[in-house]
């Protein structure tokens, strides 16, 4: 066998692993995190003034709902930066919602003594009717908010004025059996637009 056709031969062989391991790195890789049970929620688009967004943690999507206060197909609404749980004063789910104070998801397993709380009345702004003109409405909401706006930061950019809460927050279910953590990861769109679009990853723990 000549010595040019060893060195073809080497080459095609070289190129064909190489070719293989590209196409192995190119393919969609299970993340660890959701390997460990771990949820990632992203872009989730709660920016309207005039609606609650439902989400089930166990389904991990945005659900429709025709009668939030019967159904137990949701565990938690967004709304902007406020959060609704499904649990007491005019729903029938058991759901609630602590802050831990940790800002490390990791660290959180549940096991700490945290203080749960349910909805209450609070006025927000409910119907935007015109530049900077709202509607305000009385809405049942959790006393934690994802998200700060910080006016302040106003022409540094919809990322730099919608402020993610750094703490992890737990919630029970709707249905009281299981307990979530969860970290907001994001307030903006893909494109750092539209504050009260929401990223965040949550597991059962």
């Amino acid at each position: 066998m000549s010595k040019v056709r060893l060195v073809l031969l080497a080459l095609a062989a070289f190129m064909a692993v190489a070719v293989g391991c590209d196409k192995k790195k190119n393919e969609p890789q299970e993340p660890e995190r959701e390997k460990q049970g771990e949820k990632k929620v992203e872009y989730l688009n709660a920016t309207a003034y005039g609606k609650w967004v439902y989400f089930s943690f166990e389904q991990g999507k945005v659900v429709d709902v025709a009668n939030p206060a019967e159904s137990k197909d949701w565990d938690i609404a967004f709304h902007r930066e406020h959060v609704q749980l499904n649990g007491a004063d005019g729903f029938s789910g058991k759901a609630d919602m602590a802050e831990t104070g940790e800002e490390d998801f990791d660290k959180v397993d549940g096991k700490g003594k945290y203080t749960f709380s349910g909805n209450r009345k609070e006025v927000i702004r409910w119907q935007n009717v015109g530049d900077m003109d709202f509607v305000e409405a009385e809405q049942m909401v959790a006393a934690h908010k994802t998200y700060i706006v910080d006016m302040d930061k106003m022409m540094e950019g919809s990322a730099a004025m919608y402020q993610a809460h750094k703490t992890v927050y737990l919630f029970h279910s709707a249905d009281g059996k299981r307990l979530y953590k969860l970290k907001i990861t994001g307030t903006v769109n893909a494109r750092g637009k539209k504050g009260g679009t929401l990223s965040f990853r949550y597991k059962e723990i």
